[in-house]
């Protein structure tokens, strides 16, 4: 991949493309573009830093390896994502094992080359500080979600999530469908893969989302958001908030 091409993918990242045209370009000619085959990791839990990344293609999962040896989905990446600010940033050892669920096409800037690119200008390192902030606020909006929302209420913010995503990465395409098996919606929503299940199926008896293996496609995006804004009328009638956890 050349460097203009490669600048325009990165930039379909609004905050990347926000940032002047010369620093841009500086970026690119730092990293790397490299490959992975799905089922491999970009890096471990409590490896040490190694610089960011950003995704040109494909889909990962962060996923946190817990004490009694069982792994947490935390959240999915898709392209134009960038991750691995924090231990970048912090220069702690990486705190989740990020894996490709899909072959992956990824941009590498290496820790040195991470750090001189930054120097000690605040203004050069405000896109990755922006992007490291929006996934902090994401994460607490979570853990208050898990106290005030219903299983549906969660599931539904979740798919939305997931779709602005899809969306962003793929600008052209006008209704993305999603790649999340439901184990892995059960383990971001915090119930089991049959809860799931059921909601999923009343939603589609209901026209909001379509279901094929390991995949989900909305088409009533607007339903679902309002009833992930804990709004009752025009959500799903299946399944409304307060319909348990």
């Amino acid at each position: 991949m050349d460097n203009d091409t490669l600048l325009q993918a990165l930039s379909r990242n609004p905050g990347f493309a926000a940032l002047d045209i010369d620093y841009r370009r500086e970026i690119v000619q730092v990293g790397r573009v490299r490959q992975l085959p799905a089922g491999g990791c970009v890096f471990r839990q409590d490896e040490a830093v190694d610089g960011v990344y950003c995704l040109l293609q494909g889909q990962v999962h962060a996923v946190k390896n817990l004490a009694d040896g069982r792994e947490q989905l935390i959240v999915y990446r898709v392209r134009s994502g960038w991750f691995g600010e924090v231990s970048a940033l912090d220069l702690n050892p990486r705190s989740f094992t990020m894996r490709a669920s899909t072959d992956l096409e990824y941009f590498h800037i290496p820790q040195p080359a991470f750090e001189a690119l930054l120097g000690n200008d605040l203004g050069r390192a405000r896109f990755f500080i922006s992007e490291l902030c929006h996934r902090t606020r994401v994460s607490y909006e979570y853990g208050s979600d898990a106290l005030a929302l219903d299983a549906a209420q969660r599931l539904a913010k979740v798919l939305q999530i997931q779709y602005d995503n899809v969306r962003l990465a793929n600008p052209e395409v006008s209704c993305p469908g999603l790649s999340c098996s439901q184990e892995d919606l059960a383990c971001m929503v915090g119930v089991s893969r049959q809860r799931i299940n059921r909601i999923l199926k009343s939603w589609q008896a209901e026209g909001c989302i379509e279901l094929s293996r390991s995949h989900i496609r909305l088409t009533d995006v607007a339903a679902l958001q309002r009833l992930s804004n804990g709004v009752i009328e025009g959500a799903p009638q299946g399944l409304t908030p307060g319909d348990g956890h």
